[in-house]
């Protein structure tokens, strides 16, 4: 990232000083109103998208640097698990290696820490969501849902979790009862996760991001299929910002916490092709980036 985006990147190379209209990401600089302009009609640059320095100055100051590449052999990325097929589980320890293996498991889609040393795995396809033992290493208990459920996140003991044409869900894994948060009938491969009092969800087929309270009131949506086609994995980081990754467009975007402003962080240049998975830890600051086949990126966020 430019170190003052205030100023035009071009102009400054010659020596002339100008204040900047809009930011082009591509170009990681400033331009003034003359150089938009001939940035706009020139080969190299006219397929890039800018942002104006008022929108700009909404979004995350941020810089993504590659901190490690992981050949994962056809693996997959949730939560810091590591799925190795539909009817797998893997665990990592922190620096890499194995911990464990759990075989013929049965159909898995979305991997979430609860607490207590559990992790909850949704299905995807099927009505079941398993807890595994994380110190026995074992399948502690199988919960029957009413529904299919995809992506899933937790909170203070409770599951939230997409059920597809149920909208989204939340089950007390203490007493395993239901209650609807939304009606709204979600796409296939939904994600969701949550930040205070509100929840983020994906949806595949609409080409949204949504934020909602616990009672299910829409706060806001985000639609631009010239940043984001097929969203899917969803985090948020420590200020609200919500990081969602882009499964035909081959990206990471960021959208400001208002769902007024995103600005692309991430592309094919980057290694990403058919990315599915995303992960930001909040205690790090590390986002895990994670395609469906071969490879996951690991990224340190810094300010």
């Amino acid at each position: 990232m430019a170190a003052n985006w205030n100023i035009c990147g071009v102009c400054d190379n010659l020596h002339i000083t100008k204040q900047s209209v809009v930011w082009c990401s591509e170009c990681d600089e400033g331009l003034c109103g003359k150089c938009k302009e001939h940035h706009a009609v020139s080969k190299s640059s006219k397929s890039h998208e800018t942002i104006s320095i008022s929108e700009y100055k909404e979004l995350p100051t941020k810089v993504l640097e590659i901190a490690q590449t992981c050949k994962l052999h056809n693996e997959k990325w949730y939560d810091g698990i590591l799925l190795l097929s539909p009817t797998k589980i893997r665990t990592l320890k922190s620096n890499g290696s194995k911990d464990f293996v759990i075989k013929r498991f049965g159909q898995t889609f979305n991997v979430v820490n609860i607490d207590d040393g559990f992790i909850a795995v949704t299905s995807g396809g099927s009505n079941i969501i398993n807890l595994i033992d994380t110190k026995t290493k074992k399948l502690k208990k199988t919960i029957q849902v009413h529904s299919n459920n995809d992506g899933a996140v937790y909170k203070d003991g409770h599951l939230i979790y997409c059920a597809r044409e149920k909208g989204l869900q939340m089950i007390s894994l203490s007493d395993e009862s239901i209650t609807n948060i939304t009606y709204n009938k979600l796409s296939i491969f939904a994600y969701v996760t949550a930040f205070g009092d509100r929840l983020f969800y994906t949806n595949y087929d609409h080409h949204t991001v949504t934020c909602c309270d616990y009672h299910g009131k829409i706060l806001w949506t985000f639609h631009d299929t010239t940043f984001l086609l097929s969203p899917l994995g969803i985090p948020v980081d420590n200020d609200g910002f919500v990081y969602v990754v882009g499964g035909k467009t081959h990206s990471v975007v960021v959208i400001s916490p208002n769902g007024k402003s995103c600005r692309q962080l991430l592309s094919s240049d980057d290694g990403l092709n058919l990315p599915h998975v995303l992960h930001y830890d909040q205690s790090t600051n590390k986002l895990l980036v994670a395609n469906h086949l071969d490879t996951a990126f690991l990224f340190d966020v810094r300010r």
